[in-house]
């Protein structure tokens, strides 16, 4: 028998925002309804889990979460680092992977080379001095790595660009650091020479502010935010603001039947990730799609929440078809978690 472990972080739900909450009691009670006892399921808050390791079965399953505080995320991290090491056998529901791209844009941009998700490119740099010539393609889409919608996401047209971006967003510091900042500063105008002290604050410690650059695809007028739970596609397409270039945040928002080849790309994209779930934005041109951003754990729900019904295909017919209907949220947790682990649906 499989063995499920389900571990929210605060009583029974998790809470990512005020307007989007999961009842994993729901999730569990539902994929039980389907496993015909041929998976165990045991709800136990995580850091219960995390204590009792060496009780956890071979090869079971656990299926965790995140937050917005990043102070318990880093504990969740830690945690989650621990038990890859100590416990390989333990299949993560999200992976590693999808945990570290949680709000971070620039381990999605070295997770798309790595698995090669192809179609746009892009560059992650850890401060505007790793920048070199060969990088400096313009127009570019420049990103901050954290930061949720596209309030911290711009058009860039040349370096000088690149850098008003990158020193509007620096890192905020300490008022005793920014003291220090201005006075060595001050120093260095007095005495026209710098420390080893001095060149370390102004020149690194104090002036490294990580950023992404994306290629740009000229001329699109919308995006689509695809949500992905097993072998059901929820799409929803966003036009992009006005006198702008961003979809993300714009409020302009319509549930229109998109074309097989962004449905094919996208199944493309979700079995390489090979997620229970995901939510991926695509751009798409007349040539081709792009995958923008991913988010495989702690991402919104207006798409499935708003939406009449879900895209599946269906291999006999080899058509995709759709699926008319509402349905809830904790249902296609457990649809996907019931797909991902492999229960036979014959006994």
């Amino acid at each position: 028998m499989k063995v499920l472990y389900i571990t929210p972080i605060h009583q029974s739900f998790f809470i990512k925002s005020a307007s989007s909450k999961l009842n994993y009691n729901k999730v569990a009670s539902g994929l039980e309804d389907m496993c015909s006892g041929q998976v165990k399921i045991i709800v136990m808050h995580f850091r219960e889990y995390i204590e009792n390791i060496n009780d956890v079965p071979q090869n079971s399953y656990l299926f965790y979460t995140v937050t917005r505080n990043s102070a318990y995320r880093s504990y969740l991290l830690d945690a989650i680092l621990y038990l890859k090491d100590v416990r390989p056998d333990v299949n993560l529901i999200p992976s590693l992977d999808m945990f570290l791209s949680y709000g971070n844009k620039g381990y999605q941009e070295l997770l798309r080379k790595k698995l090669k998700l192809g179609n746009l490119s892009g560059h992650y740099f850890g401060d505007i001095t790793d920048l070199q010539d060969k990088h400096l393609v313009f127009p570019s889409v420049i990103k901050l790595p954290y930061g949720s919608g596209s309030r911290q996401v711009g058009l860039v047209n040349n370096l000088a660009e690149i850098r008003k971006f990158v020193d509007l967003h620096k890192g905020s510091v300490t008022s005793v650091k920014q003291l220090r900042f201005y006075l060595s500063r001050f120093v260095k105008s007095l005495y026209k020479g710098e420390s080893d002290l001095e060149n370390y604050n102004n020149h690194y410690y104090l002036n490294r502010t990580p950023f992404i650059l994306q290629e740009y695809i000229p001329g699109l007028q919308h995006d689509f935010k695809v949500l992905v739970f097993g072998e059901r596609y929820f799409v929803l397409k966003r036009y992009v603001r006005d006198n702008d270039f961003r979809a993300s945040g714009s409020g302009k928002f319509h549930f229109e039947t998109p074309d097989e080849a962004l449905l094919n790309y996208a199944k493309e994209v979700f079995e390489k990730l090979d997620v229970p779930f995901i939510s991926l934005d695509i751009a798409q041109d007349d040539k081709k799609c792009y995958l923008i951003e991913l988010q495989g754990i702690g991402f919104g729900m207006p798409t499935l929440t708003r939406s009449n019904g879900y895209y599946t295909y269906d291999s006999h017919a080899n058509r995709w078809v759709f699926v008319e209907g509402k349905s809830e949220v904790e249902a296609n947790y457990s649809q996907a978690l019931f797909n991902y682990i492999g229960v036979d649906e014959n006994i």
